[in-house]
């Protein structure tokens, strides 16, 4: 029974790697065949996309206690209450640690919108080149904190499997892990911080990483406050009311963010015939927006609602058919591009 509902669970984080009841159901299988270490990773990327989902911080926070008195079990303690003493210090450390990262995360992220609205503001071009360099940084920073909270640090054996993968000899486990790590939006955001730090200061660059901050945001934000004792109780209530009216319009949010990735592409492409021309930045963000599109629903909505859109201009009755070949032409070239990597995903 377990075997077959970790089945479907693995083809369903498959189709969405952002769905994170995938990732619960996972859990919940690997929970009931006994593998505890596979059922906490579940859970703690479950956490990593929606931290808000009680539920699996409730089965994390069992199954980790569950384990802490495994490993003092194995670990031939002489006595049950320095067992548990150890458990309980480790436990804390873990915590302390936990909040620690997350405070960290959460002021990089702040800062990073703080400077993204300063943008804005600044007259000085001086200064708002600075403030643009200041909020792409700390945005990179911060992914790349939820990457590793959510992954662990990079190690020997990571570098193996990617080398591994090159050559074509990785196992299907291996592969799927590096797959995994790949789609997560949190690798996207990382890749678009480092192209965006090579592009010309803009505005509309800034878009995707201002609305993706301020979701991370409200959501660690929450998550953090959760814990605090009853005498905070008018900080949680204020900082869970805030958040709730960025996180009830998250949907349209990731909307906007899709549409804004989209007209990015098509200024990167009209920037071509100025001075601020970049084809490099243009080809390595196509290349994100083909893996986005494969992905992600949102882009792939704003995508089709663009072709629809193309569709009734460059294919209307009264449009020159010289027009509408060369329009079919490079139509089939995207569909293709895209339908390749589709494949090979």
């Amino acid at each position: 029974m377990y075997e077959k509902a970790l089945e479907d669970a693995v083809a369903c984080i498959a189709c969405n790697p952002s769905f994170a009841k995938g990732y619960s159901r996972k859990a919940a299988a690997l929970c009931g065949k006994g593998d505890v270490d596979g059922a906490i990773q579940a859970y703690k990327k479950v956490l990593s996309l929606d931290s808000t989902n009680d539920a699996a911080q409730k089965e994390l926070t069992r199954l980790e206690s569950e384990k802490g008195k495994r490993t003092s079990s194995a670990g031939g303690w002489s006595s049950e209450d320095t067992g548990r003493q150890s458990s309980a210090k480790s436990s804390d450390l873990s915590s302390r640690k936990w909040w620690l990262l997350n405070i960290i995360l959460l002021v990089a992220q702040i800062f990073s919108i703080i400077h993204a609205v300063m943008v804005i503001f600044i007259t000085s071009h001086y200064e708002s080149k600075n403030a643009f360099g200041r909020a792409i940084l700390a945005a990179l920073f911060s992914f790349t904190g939820q990457a590793i909270l959510s992954y662990g640090f990079p190690s020997f054996s990571t570098g193996k499997k990617l080398w591994k993968a090159f050559r074509g000899k990785a196992s299907p486990a291996e592969i799927k892990d590096i797959a995994n790590f790949a789609m997560d939006n949190n690798t996207h955001n990382i890749f678009y911080c480092s192209l965006t730090l090579s592009a010309a200061p803009s505005l509309l660059l800034l878009i995707p990483l201002f609305f993706e901050n301020a979701i991370s945001v409200s959501k660690r934000a929450v998550q953090l406050t959760s814990s605090l004792p009853a005498w905070a109780l008018a900080l949680k209530t204020a900082v869970s009311a805030c958040a709730d009216k960025v996180l009830g319009r998250e949907p349209d949010i990731r909307r906007m963010i899709s549409n804004a990735e989209v007209l990015i592409f098509f200024a990167l492409i009209l920037e071509l015939f100025t001075s601020r021309r970049n084809i490099l930045l243009l080809i390595l963000y196509g290349q994100l927006l083909r893996v986005r599109y494969i992905v992600n629903a949102d882009s792939k909505l704003a995508w089709n609602t663009v072709a629809s859109r193309t569709d009734s201009v460059f294919l209307h009755a009264n449009c020159p058919s010289l027009i509408k070949i060369a329009y079919n032409k490079v139509k089939s070239l995207a569909a293709g591009l895209v339908s390749q990597g589709s494949n090979q995903s």
